[in-house]
């Protein structure tokens, strides 16, 4: 008899755990960006990290820090590395300080030992929206040549990445007059 009430008590707690964990997502797709703490080494910034809450960061007041402002823009799923596991593709809009403005920052995160690790990042002055194409990465942004002052590109390049071995690589760069 106490043997089947000790199954009955076990049989209800794996029951009741699995329908509490049916629910949560797991692997890349568990992870909040919205709420993540980002690694940016080269914007001198307290720790290296910018962290999001509700996909929003803003400075707080005093000084002039070198992010102002920044939002997440989208997360975009697939398998880029075709290693049979989902990756996020990231952007992130980032307003600085200066006469710069503003940053796209396009990222891919992998899921390896239990946590998001950055595998992919570019970063594009007044870029735009990153799409995603069946295993590739494209994005847009100004393209300056050597004679254009910072006010007035002369160009926008379309951009194409994909994984090659190890790696994201540039596949296609594509350059087209801006119009004025």
């Amino acid at each position: 008899m106490m043997m089947m009430m000790r199954l009955g008590v076990l049989g209800a707690l794996l029951f009741f755990t699995a329908f509490a964990t049916a629910g949560q997502r797991t692997g890349i797709r568990g992870v909040d960006f919205g709420n993540f703490a980002y690694k940016f080494e080269d914007y001198e910034l307290p720790h290296d990290k910018l962290t999001l809450r509700n996909g929003r960061y803003k400075a707080s007041g005093g000084g002039i820090p070198p992010i102002v402002a920044a939002n997440l823009v989208s997360v975009t799923y697939g398998d880029f590395d075709r290693d049979g596991q989902e990756e996020a593709a990231v952007q992130l809009h980032v307003v600085v300080s200066g006469s710069a403005g503003s940053f796209e920052n396009y990222l891919v995160y992998a899921y390896r030992n239990d946590a998001a690790h950055e595998i992919f990042r570019e970063s594009r002055e007044q870029g735009k929206r990153m799409s995603v194409v069946g295993h590739t990465i494209t994005f847009s942004a100004p393209f300056w040549r050597d004679n254009d002052a910072h006010c007035c590109p002369s160009e926008r390049a379309n951009e194409i990445y994909a994984w090659r071995g190890t790696k994201f690589v540039r596949t296609s760069r594509r350059l087209s007059p801006l119009r004025r």
